[in-house]
C-alpha cells in the first residue's frame, strides 16, 4: 500500500496530496502546444509472429459505448476481481488482442501458485530491484505520424481542423535508439535485450529467473515492469508494435514483473498491438529483459491536477467532460474548452501510451484507477485516446478502467463509434 502524506498550508487553506511509491523523479516543466501538420508514416509494419502458448480464457472487449454511470470515487478496497469476460461495451469491433495466447483479459486465477513467483511485485509500476534511481520525468512518445480523417488514414491535419490533436499531431520526447548488441532508449535511458527468451514459451516465474540469470553485456538484467515495457511500445506500428530498430524475434506476448492486484496473476503486453492484458502465472509467454534506471516518483495532487513525477504528465482532475462525447468533440474539449484551466492552455487528448500510464496495475478492487488521486472515474464506459489503430486506419483506441474488462478496445469507425469519456493531459 502506498503512503499518503498530506501537506497543509493552513494560512491559505491549500492541501496537497502526495502519493509516494518510489523515490526520485524530476520537476515538471511547462510545455506549450507545438503540434502541427505531420506527414504520413512511410515505414512498413513488421510481420513478427505471435506466441501460441497460454491458458487464460478471459473475454475480449466488444468495443462500443456502455451506458453505465461513473464511479463516485473512494479508494477501492475489494479483493481481486473474480470475473473474467466482461466486455467494455456492447457494440463495435473487438479488442485489439490478436495473439493466440493473448486472449487472457479477464482477471487471473486465484490459485496458490502466486507465492511461488519471487520475481513479482506488489507495486504500482512493478519495480523490485534494489538500487532504484529516478529517471528523468519524461515519457517517450511513439513514432506515430498516422492520423485519420475519420474515414481513412491520412496525413495529420493542421491546427484548426475538427480532428486536430491526434497522437500524430504532437511529437513529444520521441526517442532515438542506439542499436548494437543491445538497444538503448534515449528518453528513458533503459537498455533492452535485443534477443528475447526465444520461441520456447515460459511461465511468469521462469521469465523472472531467465532475466536474473542473464550475464550478457555485463549482466544486471531484470524482467521489465508494466511501465517499463509500456514505455517501449510504438502505437504507430502494429505486428509488432515496437520501434523498428533491429529486434531479434519481435513477435509474441511479453511478461512484465507487475502483479495483477492480489498477486494471483501478472500483467503482460502482446507485441502485436501493445495492449496490456492480465495473465495467469502459469500462462506461457516470452521475456525481453531490461536494465538501467527504474521508473520512480509520485503523484503530486493539487485542487485541479495530478502531476506524475515518473512521466512528467499532468492530468486534469475533476474536469472530465460532463457528458460522454464523440471523438471530434473530445478533441474540441481538450484543445479548446479546457484552455485556461489551471492557468494552462496546452491541454490535449491523451494518446493511448499516455492514458495507459495511469492504470493502477496493483489495484485489488473493481477499478484499475486510483480514486484517491484521480477522483470520480467511470468504470462502465471507456475513455477516448488520440491514437488511431493503424491496422484499421479509422478506429481509435479506448481504455476502460474496469478490473473485469479488457483494458483496451478500438470500437468501430470513429465518426460513428458513439460516445466515450474524456480526461485531458498536458506535459510529458
Amino acid at each position: 500500500m502506498r503512503d499518503i502524506t498530506r501537506v497543509g498550508l493552513a494560512s491559505i487553506g491549500v492541501w496537497t496530496l502526495v502519493l509516494a511509491h518510489g523515490c526520485g523523479g524530476s520537476e515538471f516543466s511547462s510545455q506549450d502546444k507545438t503540434g502541427g501538420a505531420g506527414g504520413a508514416n512511410t515505414g512498413g509494419t513488421s510481420t513478427g509472429g505471435t506466441s501460441t502458448g497460454g491458458t487464460s480464457t478471459g473475454g475480449t472487449s466488444t468495443g462500443g459505448t456502455s451506458t453505465g454511470g461513473t464511479s463516485t470515487g473512494g479508494t477501492s478496497t475489494g479483493g481481486t476481481s473474480t470475473g473474467g469476460t466482461g466486455g467494455a461495451g456492447t457494440g463495435g469491433a473487438g479488442a485489439v488482442d490478436a495473439g493466440a495466447d493473448a486472449t487472457s483479459d479477464g482477471p487471473s486465477d486465484s490459485g496458490g501458485d502466486a507465492a511461488s513467483d519471487a520475481g513479482g511485485d506488489a507495486g504500482t509500476d512493478g519495480s523490485t530491484d534494489a538500487g532504484t534511481v529516478g529517471v528523468p520525468g519524461k515519457w517517450p512518445d511513439s513514432y506515430t505520424l498516422y492520423c485519420t480523417t475519420g474515414a481513412a488514414q491520412s496525413s495529420c491535419p493542421a491546427s484548426g481542423s475538427s480532428v486536430f490533436g491526434q497522437d500524430g499531431s504532437y511529437t513529444l520526447n520521441t526517442p532515438s535508439y542506439n542499436a548494437g548488441e543491445t538497444i538503448v532508449d534515449s528518453v528513458t535511458g533503459l537498455t533492452w535485450q535485443k534477443d528475447d527468451s526465444g520461441t520456447t514459451l515460459i511461465t511468469a516465474a521462469q521469465a523472472s529467473a531467465y532475466c536474473s540469470a542473464l550475464t550478457s553485456n555485463g549482466g544486471g538484467w531484470r524482467l521489465p515492469s508494466y511501465l517499463e515495457l509500456l514505455s517501449l511500445m510504438d502505437y504507430g506500428r502494429a505486428n509488432p508494435a515496437l520501434p523498428p530498430v533491429g529486434w531479434n524475434n519481435p513477435g509474441g506476448d511479453y511478461w512484465t514483473s507487475s502483479n495483477v492486484g492480489g498477486g494471483a496473476g501478472r500483467w503482460a503486453i502482446p507485441s502485436g498491438q501493445g495492449n496490456p492484458i492480465r495473465a495467469q502465472l502459469t500462462d506461457l509467454k516470452r521475456a525481453r529483459c531490461v536494465k538501467g534506471p527504474q521508473f520512480s516518483g509520485s503523484y503530486v495532487v493539487s485542487a485541479n491536477t495530478a502531476r506524475d513525477t515518473k512521466t512528467g504528465l499532468e492530468w486534469a482532475i475533476g474536469k472530465d467532460a460532463s457528458s460522454s462525447l464523440n471523438w471530434t468533440s473530445a478533441f474540441n474539449y481538450c484543445e479548446n474548452v479546457m484552455d485556461g484551466f489551471d492557468g494552462r492552455n496546452d491541454w490535449r487528448l491523451p494518446s493511448i501510451k499516455e492514458l495507459l500510464t495511469i492504470v493502477d496495475t496493483g489495484s485489488t478492487g473493481t477499478a484499475v484507477i486510483d480514486f484517491a488521486v484521480f477522483g470520480a472515474t467511470s468504470t462502465a464506459q471507456p475513455y477516448w485516446t488520440s491514437t488511431i489503430y493503424t491496422a484499421v486506419g479509422n478506429h481509435a483506441f479506448q481504455v476502460i478502467f474496469n478490473a473485469s474488462a479488457p483494458l483496451v478496445s478500438y470500437g468501430g469507425p470513429v465518426l460513428s463509434q458513439g460516445l466515450a469519456n474524456v480526461r485531458c493531459v498536458r506535459g510529458g
